[in-house]
């Protein structure tokens, strides 16, 4: 059965513009990201779990040492390995969620996670990063 001329005409057109917004969206997929250091990506996606003291985005103003801990982190940093001593409830753990967030969401690489045990382990990963 043969299409009309206008019928076959916007047929074209809408394959065209399909085409083009293909292609679009193909070469957005493949513009790379603009790399940020990690303490800007996590003040601006990392999230705080409602068990947390302040549940919500990460607001790294309240914790400014950390800003340089994340920014050895980055990728772009000179840093190749960084030691950490801290005392306790200093933010050391959501230092290595958000680079761990980081990674996942800009540079996707193999990461490890160590805990003291097994269970703990797998508590982390279920309620802190399978949901990132």
């Amino acid at each position: 059965m043969p299409r009309s001329t206008a019928s076959q005409h916007r047929y074209q057109l809408a394959t065209k513009q399909n085409r083009s917004w293909l292609v679009d969206q193909f070469l957005d997929a493949l513009r790379p990201m603009p790399l940020q250091s990690v303490s800007e990506f996590a003040s601006q996606h990392h999230m705080l779990p409602n068990s947390s003291a302040e549940p919500g985005l990460y607001n790294i103003a309240r914790t400014p040492y950390v800003r340089d801990i994340l920014d050895c982190l980055s990728p772009t940093h000179p840093a190749r390995e960084v030691v950490l001593w801290a005392g306790t409830q200093l933010g050391k753990t959501e230092i290595i969620l958000a680079s761990f967030h980081y990674y996942m969401v800009n540079l996707p690489s193999p990461m490890l996670f160590a805990s003291c045990n097994a269970s703990a382990s797998k508590d982390m990963v279920k309620t802190r990063i399978n949901p990132m």
